[in-house]
């Protein structure tokens, strides 16, 4: 039997969005939650896709 080969595969945890597209702006006391301007164009391509239905989940096997 031959040893099966894995190619490894980069993956963004979602935890990982706090510390790099997410940031807080404190504005007259308040504390603001804002995305950075590449999460916020992430989002609105996924937006963009989901509305047109060209969006596809791969489910897990």
């Amino acid at each position: 039997m031959s040893p099966q080969v894995v190619t490894p595969v980069l993956m963004i945890e979602p935890s990982s969005w706090l510390r790099s597209g997410i940031t807080i702006e404190n504005v007259d006391q308040v504390n603001l939650v804002k995305f950075t301007p590449e999460l916020q164009t992430g989002l609105e391509d996924l937006l963009g896709k989901h509305k047109s239905g060209s969006l596809n989940f791969r489910g897990r096997s």
